[in-house]
């Protein structure tokens, strides 16, 4: 997991102010594409999956309430 969030100076990096996005779309997917899971970031842009098996994952993200 991690957090999305508004990043207005742009520099890739969450800084004291930025807040979080609420509502976006994060994909789980296995190692070659196939999706595993989807949730939405919480209040504060907060994500999470939990209990996964060793191995090699990516994360796509949507927009709002997609």
């Amino acid at each position: 997991g991690d957090t999305v969030w508004f990043d207005a100076n742009r520099n890739g990096f969450l800084d004291g102010g930025e807040v979080g996005a609420e509502g976006i779309r994060v994909e789980l997917l296995d190692g070659v594409g196939t999706l595993l899971a989807t949730q939405f970031t919480d209040a504060d842009g907060l994500y999470l999956f939990e209990d996964l098996a060793a191995g090699a994952y990516q994360v796509r993200f949507g927009g709002v309430g997609l």
